[in-house]
């Protein structure tokens, strides 16, 4: 199996994992356009920007630039959570404004301190399809 393959293996579970969280919780009887909005308001926002900056990180996530990574989603998951435990939800324009900012910081450091590269597509390999 081909690492490509490990990895869509790897993502395709992931996502099953997720689905079936979401799955549980709603058969539990969670109200997600009640009280728990706010939760699936961070996990949405951190799947999101995360989620992105691991595709486009992809092949450069190792070793310290994987730690800065991790270090960087804990702590954007703890400051969000402390936040979300004081208020009801979000602000309605608080995802707009500061998800760019925040993608951008993120990206920053790992390409600056973690030796990240950003994967891109090469020209004659678009042009060959």
């Amino acid at each position: 199996m081909t690492r490509d393959a490990k990895y869509s293996v790897l993502a395709f579970a992931s996502g099953m994992v997720v689905f079936a969280l979401l799955l549980l919780l709603e058969l539990e009887g969670i109200d997600w356009a009640g009280l728990y909005r706010k939760w699936f308001g961070l996990a949405l926002w951190t799947t999101l920007i995360f989620g992105a900056l691991a595709y486009k990180y992809g092949r450069s996530l190792r070793g310290k630039c994987l730690l800065l990574f991790l270090a960087m989603l804990a702590l954007h998951t703890v400051v969000l959570a402390c936040y979300l435990y004081s208020v009801d939800k979000f602000p309605n324009v608080f995802f707009l404004f500061f998800s760019p900012l925040e993608g951008g910081a993120v990206a920053f450091v790992l390409s600056q301190w973690g030796g990240g590269r950003m994967s891109r597509r090469d020209r004659t390999d678009e042009q060959a399809r």
